[in-house]
């Protein structure tokens, strides 16, 4: 009996032994995965598009706005680094124009310098005045060059944050939470002077620590200057600011684990996607939904 306890007891230890080799070789043969480069989309022809959805990633920056029915040739997904946002105006929300949108070469309205006293509308050539209480259109500005993203004041974008940690001196991404943030509520929309929101402009989202976004964001005519807005607030560049200029990598699928905390702590996914009920949270640069 004694042999055969012995014998078990060496098979059972041989098994232990094994499976731990096979893990850590496991391990050994899964190095963190080099982030790919963003692939911007190329120029979109002239026009406005609807918009469905619009995703951020704190990671590499990026912009994934997803298109409502676009026109043949067209992909459904533009993504840039570099996207200007504005606020839809309240003409437009007054009209019912109340869907996002992309405009491409566009003009938008013409919204006076900040502080400026709007001008006042002019009598039609007929003479007829319009009556009261009627809506009043916005004049049409000058072509906008580019693409810019004009949105409702409430529309939220799915939110991606990277939790990075330091490996062998390199940064690496070792968890993704999902998040939502709304531009144009919060902090920062009660920092900028009226006029600003409508007009094209540059924007970080607000810092995100302990499950979800708190404080300013950073705003401005340019990314650069978006970027050191934040910079000012904060004492340090956006993270996708300084893992695009540092470099970074993701650590394999296989070994990202949900832990729970945050906001959705989950694995390498697309960005977007949902993982619940949404829980709002107040947010600087914007108006953080946290989801749990």
């Amino acid at each position: 009996m004694r042999h055969v306890s012995r014998v078990l007891l060496t098979a059972v230890s041989l098994v232990l032994v094994g499976s731990v080799v096979g893990t850590v070789a496991c391990q050994a043969e899964a190095p963190p995965e080099k982030a790919v480069p963003v692939e911007v989309s190329p120029p979109l022809p002239a026009g406005s598009y609807e918009v469905q959805s619009i995703s951020y990633d704190d990671a590499d920056g990026a912009y994934r706005v997803f298109l409502v029915n676009p026109p043949a040739g067209v992909r459904p997904v533009y993504v840039a680094v570099d996207l200007p946002m504005a606020r839809l105006t309240d003409a437009e929300v007054k009209l019912g124009k109340v869907t996002a949108r992309l405009d491409v070469d566009q003009p938008g309205p013409a919204v006076p310098a900040d502080g400026a006293v709007p001008a006042v509308p002019a009598v039609p050539a007929d003479g007829v005045v319009p009556a009261e209480g009627a809506v009043a259109v916005d004049a049409v500005g000058p072509v906008v060059a580019g693409a810019v993203v004009r949105l409702p004041q409430d529309f939220a974008v799915q939110y991606t944050h990277n939790v990075v940690e330091e490996r062998g001196g390199q940064q690496v991404v070792i968890r993704q939470e999902s998040s939502t943030w709304s531009p144009f509520m919060g902090v920062m929309t009660g920092m900028m002077v009226g006029n600003m929101l409508f007009g094209p402009r540059y924007y970080y989202p607000p810092p995100y620590m302990a499950g979800g976004m708190s404080g300013v964001g950073g705003a401005g005519l340019s990314r650069q200057a978006a970027a050191s807005s934040y910079t000012q607030q904060h004492g340090k560049a956006p993270q996708a600011t300084r893992l695009s200029s540092s470099g970074y990598a993701k650590a394999p699928s296989s070994s990202m684990k949900a832990t729970g905390s945050g906001a959705g702590s989950t694995r390498l996914k697309s960005p977007g996607a949902s993982t619940g009920p949404a829980k709002r949270s107040f947010g600087g640069g914007g108006f953080g939904r946290r989801r749990r």
